[in-house]
């Protein structure tokens, strides 16, 4: 089994999106995880407290990388609201392409008007 040296919260959040992926499930407990993910729960343990954490630390990620892009554009604070919420859509799909398979599998039977409560944080961050 890997040491907390080898594994870090990326690795974790990858293994997460794969394990999704591969069985068509998140996993129903930390314990089926990290044999998955061939750790010990420690491990797991060091960087998340539960199997919801990871995925809530995935769109964390997802929405600092986006903030972190769009902050740099020195027009962003020029912009009206209209134009700030674009430019936030289009980076974050620029940022999620390559995880494409993961969001589609995540957003899969949603109700076209009910926002994922991940997507509802995004929201709160955007309209400040």
């Amino acid at each position: 089994m890997a040491t907390k040296k080898d594994t870090t919260k990326k690795d974790i959040q990858k293994a997460y999106q794969d394990y999704l992926l591969e069985n068509g499930k998140a996993p129903e407990t930390v314990r089926i995880f990290t044999k998955f993910l061939k750790i010990e729960d420690e491990v797991f343990f060091k960087h998340f407290g539960s199997l919801k954490n990871i995925e809530s630390s995935i769109w964390e990620d997802y929405y600092a990388n986006i903030l972190e892009i769009i902050f740099k554009d020195p027009d962003f604070k020029e912009m009206n609201a209209r134009e700030k919420h674009l430019s936030f859509l289009y980076t974050m799909l620029e940022i999620i392409k390559p995880d494409r398979s993961y969001i589609l599998t995540k957003l899969e039977n949603k109700k076209p008007n009910k926002l994922p409560q991940e997507l509802k944080n995004a929201q709160k961050i955007i309209l400040q």
